[in-house]
């Protein structure tokens, strides 16, 4: 079962999409800032991470360089965006190493395929 971050400053959001993941037959860890997501992408806990772009405690683009370029970490992250005049910033972001994006509001069957597509077979195995 792969084990999803959800890192969601909403707690509605995160409540609801941590009902479907788990429905969908993944395992799930949730955060609400940015540093609570580090923590877990640091100690390697997580298979893949989704995030969104708006974290109360950091802009997402220093989020994702430093999992990249500091932590080393490939882990594939997927960016959630609320609003479309933050195209921009998603776009440095998928450049300094962010996998994929959706745009709020989405399905989350849409979500749960693109979890499915980054993460390799092995994920499923633990």
């Amino acid at each position: 079962m792969p084990r999803v971050l959800i890192c969601e400053p909403g707690r509605i959001l995160l409540t609801a999409l941590d009902y479907r993941m788990r429905k969908y037959g993944m395992e799930v860890v949730r955060a609400q800032t940015g540093e609570e997501a580090l923590r877990r992408i640091h100690r390697n806990s997580v298979d893949l991470a989704v995030v969104n772009t708006r974290l109360p405690d950091f802009r997402i683009l220093s989020f994702v360089h430093l999992i990249r370029e500091d932590f080393r970490s490939d882990v594939p992250l997927i960016l959630l965006s609320e609003v479309e005049e933050e195209m921009e910033t998603v776009f440095n972001a998928l450049e300094a190493g962010a996998n994929d994006f959706l745009t709020i509001p989405f399905k989350p069957l849409e979500l749960a395929m693109r979890i499915q597509l980054l993460l390799p077979v092995k994920a499923y195995d633990k």
